[in-house]
């Protein structure tokens, strides 16, 4: 069993999503359809409206699908648990407690783990992530032993 407990900063939050925008192929399909979305609503509406699809309605698709991931981003520092994390994972599954609230994850529901030179990522199967800053492991041995129990256990 490996534990490890962390608090995440606005800025670490900000710089988590931003690297799973880039690489997770979930968020990136999320992304993609909601720009698609925003940029074919204005259009759609002027063609409902027996109107010609102006300028306008795509200079305000782009500018919506533009904005979109920006927002995405904002909203997620603001929404983001904060308090004291702790992790512990073991044969069983996860135990994730945010505050006062603890949940058990099970392996089925875990897609990996990825990192990157500041962040462990565990991802989840349905699209969710939790970072978990580096500097959270003192020992250097610490990130070693619960990365490889992650990924043991979801292979």
């Amino acid at each position: 069993m490996a534990t490890v407990n962390y608090q995440v900063t606005d800025a670490e939050v900000i710089d988590s999503y931003w690297f799973m925008l880039k690489t997770s192929r979930v968020y990136l399909k999320k992304i993609l359809i909601h720009c698609a979305v925003f940029l074919s609503l204005p259009m759609l509406i002027n063609l409902l409206q027996n109107q010609s699809i102006s300028l306008l309605s795509i200079v305000i698709g782009f500018a919506f699908a533009f904005i979109y991931p920006f927002v995405m981003v904002y909203l997620a520092r603001k929404m983001a648990r904060k308090g004291a994390k702790t992790i512990s994972v073991s044969t069983q599954g996860m135990n994730v407690a945010i505050g006062d609230r603890t949940k058990r994850i099970d392996w089925q529901q875990v897609g990996g783990v990825e990192e990157n030179d500041k962040y462990l990522f565990i991802l989840s199967n349905a699209g969710n992530f939790m970072c978990i800053p580096k500097r959270a492991f003192t020992e250097s041995n610490e990130l070693a032993t619960f990365k490889s129990i992650v990924q043991q256990r979801t292979k």
